[in-house]
Parts: C-alpha cells; sequence; structure tokens
C-alpha cells in the first residue's frame, strides 16, 4: 500500500473537481460530490499505470476521494465562520 496516496487523494480531490466544475460547466453542481470517488480511483489507477507506486485498494480510493469533498466542505464552513 502506498502512504503518500493515503494523504495525497484527499488533497488533490477537490482540486480536480474544481477544475472540473472550471473546464465544464454543464456539470449539475448536485454531482460533484459524486464525482470524487470516482478521481479518487483514478488518480489510483494513474499513480500505478505510471509505475509512482504500488496503489491503494480501489475501494479505499473511492474513499479516500470522498473524504476529499469533506476537507473541502470542512474549509468553506471555517471561511464563513470567520467572516
Amino acid at each position: 500500500m502506498d502512504t503518500i496516496l493515503i494523504w495525497l487523494i484527499p488533497a488533490v480531490t477537490p482540486v480536480i473537481i474544481a477544475g472540473l466544475k472550471q473546464a465544464v460547466a454543464a456539470i449539475p453542481r448536485a454531482l460533484l460530490p459524486w464525482l470524487a470517488p470516482v478521481v479518487g480511483m483514478l488518480a489510483d489507477i494513474a499513480v500505478q499505470a505510471s509505475g509512482l507506486g504500488d496503489g491503494v485498494p480501489l475501494g479505499m480510493a473511492a474513499l479516500l476521494g470522498a473524504a476529499g469533498v469533506g476537507i473541502r466542505e470542512a474549509i468553506d464552513q471555517a471561511k464563513q465562520a470567520l467572516t
């Protein structure tokens, strides 16, 4: 298991989803959180295919992608609380 992916997938997933939101305006906002597990799995597959790491099980990659949504939401809530 690649421990760097455990930290990297939740951190990168919100950035990728924000990029998708900007690039493809037709994606419904309600669909974006559901894309997070897919992004996590695709990130894991990309790392394995490139030979940069062993990866993590796909189920775990999906959960790590979903965790990225939670991290983004926590940051958004903190920003709103401070303003």
